[in-house]
This record gives C-alpha cells, structure tokens and sequence, in this order.
C-alpha cells in the first residue's frame, strides 16, 4: 500500500505513452467513422428540418438503430473480454458469429414483422398520420438489427487479430451510401427510399468485413455452433453487455415517448442531440474503453489515476466546445435546405443541455472497460440499469416541472452521474472511488475554466464584429476552436501537466 504523496506522472510514461498511443489511433478511426454515420443524421435533418416528417423518420429509425449500433455495439466490448487471454481463437470466432447472426437475423424479422404495433408505442403523444407513416418505414429499418450486428461481432475479431483499420474502412464506405441515398430520396420526400439506403448502408459495412477477414486477414468465417459450456461463458458477460446497452434502448423508446408530447419536431430534436453526444463520446472515449480491456496495465493505484487523469482531460474540450459553441457548431452542420433558423435555435439549445455530461462519461470509460476485462458482468449490467431507469425518472420529474426541451439533456447528465455510482458500489459499500488526487482536480478545474473563456471570448467577438454576415457561423466556430485549442495547451503547460509533453511527443511521433 503507498503512503505519502502521489507518485508523480511522469514516473509512468511508458505506460500513458502506450494506451495514449493506441488510444489516439483508435481515437481516429472512430472519428472517420462516427462522422460518415453521422452523415445519414445530417441528411435527414437538411432535408426534412425538425418536421413531422423527420419525426415520423428519427421514430421509425431510433429503435433498429440503437439495438443495431447500441445495443450490439457492446458485442465488441464482450467478445474482446471472452477472447482475452487465449491464444487461439478461431474456433470461438465462428461460433460467435453464428450465435449473432442468428439472433440478430430473428430480432429483426419480429420488428419488421409488428413494426405497426410497436411504433405507436413509442410516440403516444403524435398524430396518427406520423404515426402510420412511421409504421411503414419501421419494416424496412428493422433490418438495420441483423446487418450492424454482424458487422459489430466481426469487429471484435478484427481488434482481437490486431487489424484496427478494417471496421473504420467498412463503416465509412457504409456511411457513405446511407448519406447519398437519403439526400436522393430527399428529391423526392420519399422517406421508404431513404429507409431502404439506410439498410443497405449497414449490409455494405458487414460484407466489407466479412470479405476483408477472409482475403485480407485470412480469417475464414464459417457457421459453427458452440457448445453449452461455450455458451454459457459467453452468456455470461456478452449478454451483460447487450443485455445492459437493450436496457438503454427501452430508455430511449421511452424517451421519444415523452418527446412526443411536446410540439412537433422535438421527437427529432431530441434524436439528433442524443445521436450528437453518443457520436462524440464513442469518438472521444470509446478507444479508451476498448484500450482498458486489450491492456493488462489498467488496474488500481497509479496507472488508474494516469488513465482517468487522461480521459477527464479529453472531456474538456468537448464539454467546453459543445456549451460555448452549440449554436455555431449546429448552424454550421445543419443550417441548410430545410433546416431554418429556428431549427437551429432548438437544437442547439437541446445540444448544450447535454454538455456537462462528458466529463462523468469520461471517468466511466476507464471503469468500464476494467469491468469487461475482469468478466465482472454483475457490474456490467447493473451500471446499465441504474443508467436507463435514473433517465426516464429524471427527464420526467423535470418535465412536469415545466422545463420543456431542455430536460432530456439535464436528465442525462444527472443519469449518468448515477451510472458513475454503481460502478463504485458494489455489495452493501462503495469500493472504488476516482483514483485522482486534490491536486489532479485543481489542476483540472484550472484548465477547464481557461479553455471555457479561451473558447467563448474570441467565438462571442467574432459573432458581434460580423453581425448577420454568412460566414459569421463558420468564423466564429473556427475562432472557438482555436480559442480552445490553445488555451488548452497554455492552460496545461501553465499548470505543469505532463500530458502536455506527452501529447507533443505523441505528435512529433506520428508526424515523424
């Protein structure tokens, strides 16, 4: 047990360097693919604006999409922690595909198949023609399930065989066809045209993975049941890990539920803000969680304190960029066609509501990913749970008190506070708490108010100085970013924080 002071940073450079390192070109590959996913959002939105037509789309399209790219997600995370450890693979590799396909292949049939009984479940509160318009396009997304499950277990083998590029590859090209076909249907108004480019989008992404494990990394996958101690071992954390994710879908179901009781429109506000904050947490701290189960550094003492310090301070920015920026940040992304100014007011309103949230994302990340590694399922499932009901719960109570759209945002933050807890609590105790000292804090604080002026003074004086100009929105995030960019490396030289060194060297690194 240490006593005294805290080690200091430094002393622990190769292992920060290594899950920094793996953790940056994890980082950028999630970008890449987190923006062409996101482009179909974008689409969507430029085209039909906050409408009961994008309502009527973002219903139909939330639930295939968060069991396809949320819940199934978590198959990466779960088959990384069931391979671990083992050094050949290759049979569990065909028995996990084909225990996927078969489930997915169902749960998809079944929401096609009762996508009119389900859907008006969902968003109680619009009109009937939303309603049956919704109904319809659902049967067609309901096989976005089957075709992103896949392409999310393959992936896990891709990360496993150490082949990170793969995934990113499949997902950017899918994205790519997903944007295209619905700016096309768009022409049209023809939201089944836009559904069925969104499916096929994602049945792109699983065959250039499929393909790609076979000629390029000669990983033949081949149907393969696996036995019932197999299974079993599987169930055990892989089905926490979808099991507690399908506990957050519910919970989104029952968000659109309560958005749909709001005007018209806020179904598709509050869709494209939540899709924004999972877009840029799965960006921004995914790679961290992957990282902390592939590294078998990530423990308790120092190494943990290096790690959370680490993606606290990636938490920053974000929060500071998505506060102080909404308004050019959703201008500049969406302002176009069918998006006015006062859908831009809305969402970015929605959006900054969220922005508290990242840093208590942040700090989960780390514990999670520990929690996956060690096969702690319990853990796993419970965080999940105490997540998806602590955000109904929330949104509700704020909901009644009359706080409108802003709710959804503050409810998240609140929930995920909550989610934070009960990866510490454990048994009738708390048994972990942040490994960050007093001094990591300070420091902490320290930069986050710095960046927060180093953001908004230069974005709110570039606003002021060009007026109702056309490219005020684009200047003025572009002041805000670099405001932020800079001040957060005064801030951290200033401080005497080491990661500032360690990121210069990062980039030296890469660059040289």
């Amino acid at each position: 047990m240490e006593t005294g002071s805290p080690r200091p940073l430094d002393t622990e450079k190769p292992a920060s360097m290594s899950f920094l390192g793996s953790s940056a070109l994890l980082g950028v590959l999630h970008v890449l693919e987190s923006l062409a996913g996101f482009l179909a959002t974008l689409a969507v939105t430029a085209v039909f604006g906050l409408s009961a037509s994008s309502d009527a789309f973002f219903a139909a399209w939330m639930l295939p999409k968060n069991i396809g790219r949320g819940t199934f997600m978590g198959l990466t995370s779960g088959f990384l922690g069931v391979f671990a450890g083992r050094d050949d693979n290759r049979a569990r590799y065909n028995q996990a595909t084909t225990v996927v396909a078969w489930g997915a292949l169902l749960i998809a049939a079944i929401l096609s198949a009762t996508s009119r009984a389900w859907v008006p479940l969902t968003i109680p509160g619009a009109g009937a023609e939303v309603r049956e318009t919704s109904a319809h396009v659902a049967g067609i997304l309901a096989w976005l399930v089957a075709f992103a499950a896949m392409a999310e277990a393959m992936r896990a083998i891709c990360y496993q065989e150490g082949n990170l590029w793969l995934p990113a590859v499949a997902r950017v090209l899918g994205g790519l066809l997903t944007a295209g076909s619905v700016m096309l249907a768009g022409r049209w108004d023809n939201l089944s045209l836009a559904a069925w480019g969104v499916t096929a989008g994602a049945l792109l992404e699983a065959g250039l993975v499929l393909l790609g494990l076979r000629w390029i990394m000669n990983v033949r996958v081949r149907p393969c049941w696996p036995t019932g101690s197999t299974i079993r071992e599987m169930a055990g954390l892989v089905g926490a890990s979808l099991s507690g994710p399908a506990a957050l879908v519910l919970a989104g179901a029952g968000e659109r539920a309560l958005a749909s009781w709001l005007p018209p429109g806020s179904i598709s506000a509050v869709s494209t803000a939540h899709h924004i904050v999972d877009t840029v947490s799965y960006l921004a701290f995914h790679s961290f969680t992957i990282n902390s189960i592939r590294l078998p550094r990530v423990g308790s003492g120092l190494e943990a304190r290096i790690y959370e310090r680490l993606v606290v301070l990636v938490s920053l920015p974000v929060t500071v960029v998505t506060a102080a920026l909404a308004s050019p940040l959703v201008a500049v992304a969406f302002g176009r066609q069918g998006f006015g100014a006062e859908d831009v007011r809305t969402l970015a309103l929605v959006l900054s509501c969220y922005a508290a949230a990242f840093p208590i994302i942040a700090l989960g990340r780390v514990r999670l990913g520990q929690s996956y590694s060690s096969r702690a399922a319990g853990t796993v499932l419970r965080h999940y749970v105490v997540l998806s009901a602590t955000l109904l719960g929330f949104e509700a109570v704020l909901l009644s008190m009359g706080l409108g759209l802003r709710s959804f945002g503050l409810g998240f933050g609140l929930a995920q506070f909550c989610g934070l807890l009960s990866l510490w609590w454990q048994g009738n105790r708390f048994v972990g708490r942040p490994a960050l000292t007093r001094q990591d804090w300070t420091q902490l604080l320290v930069v986050g108010v710095s960046i927060w002026f180093g953001t908004l003074l230069p974005s709110s004086a570039m606003m002021a100085w060009l007026g109702a100009s056309p490219w005020a929105n684009w200047l003025a995030l572009i002041a805000g970013l670099v405001g932020c960019a800079l001040s957060l490396l005064a801030a951290m030289s200033l401080t005497g924080m080491p990661e500032a060194r360690q990121l210069l060297h990062l980039v030296r690194e890469r660059l040289g």
